[in-house]
């Protein structure tokens, strides 16, 4: 399941929240959910424990939608 799949099926959140990743992909996803009206939120260099907070947090949201 893609991410735009989970957009259709949960709908388009407010917000996002991830690490920057490669610069590259990061600006066009970042284009994207600009687009769609999402706000994105990241999270600082280094910062691991926020990182597995995120994730364990986006696991709950993308099975409870």
């Amino acid at each position: 399941m893609t991410l735009a799949d989970l957009f259709l099926e949960c709908g388009v959140p407010e917000r996002t929240r991830s690490d920057n990743g490669p610069e590259l992909v990061a600006t066009a996803v970042r284009g994207w959910l600009s687009d769609l009206g999402v706000t994105t939120l990241f999270m600082e260099p280094g910062s691991p424990g926020r990182a597995a907070t995120s994730n364990r947090s986006t696991a709950r949201s993308v099975t409870s939608c």
